[in-house]
């Protein structure tokens, strides 16, 4: 199966590609809050986010990461379905950071998370020990267009996720059930 990945490092067609094990260090408090948060709340049998690669299945949610990530690359990355070990909503994992961070019970989103439960518009990332390349996509430039098409010339409003965070933090009787699957 194809998945994408944002990554600094270089890689070339067939270069397998494993997690470089410190994204962790480079969280800011927000996301090692997210980070204790699912770590506290893992169940058996679920693998440590750390040890992980963490690869997406849209290719529009991977570019929300790179687009964010000066000198960074985008890779279209081959994974085995067996090699899969866990898929997870990004935008759970998010608000869980936002969550933990404000000092919020974030249980039941952590729960959620590890449930492989989906938000409205989901962000799905998937958790595996490796993968190959299979293309590099884009480049530079498109990386700084894309930044500035979701985050600086936005119109419209803010992204959907934005909302939607807001409905996971306080729901409304109409909002507070659960994605689908």
């Amino acid at each position: 199966m194809r998945y994408f990945r944002a990554d600094k490092r270089d890689f070339d067609l067939g270069d397998p590609i494993r997690t470089a094990g410190q994204f962790q260090h480079k969280h800011n408090e927000m996301g090692k809050a997210m980070e204790e948060a699912l770590s506290k709340a893992r169940p058996a049998g679920k693998p440590n986010r750390s040890d992980c690669l963490m690869l997406f299945e849209d290719e529009s949610c991977a570019k929300k990461h790179w687009s964010k990530m000066s000198d960074g690359k985008l890779y279209s990355v081959f994974v085995d379905e067996e090699m899969v070990l866990h898929r997870g909503d990004m935008h759970l994992a998010e608000s869980i950071g936002v969550g933990a961070f404000r000092g919020d019970n974030v249980s039941d989103l952590s729960r959620r998370y590890w449930e492989g439960d989906l938000t409205e518009s989901p962000c799905v990332e998937i958790l595996t020990r490796e993968g190959t390349i299979a293309e590099q996509i884009g480049t530079e430039q498109q990386r700084q267009e894309e930044f500035k098409r979701r985050y600086i010339s936005r119109k419209d409003g803010p992204e959907p996720f934005q909302e939607e965070m807001e409905r996971l933090f306080h729901p409304t009787p109409a909002s507070s059930g659960k994605g689908g699957n």
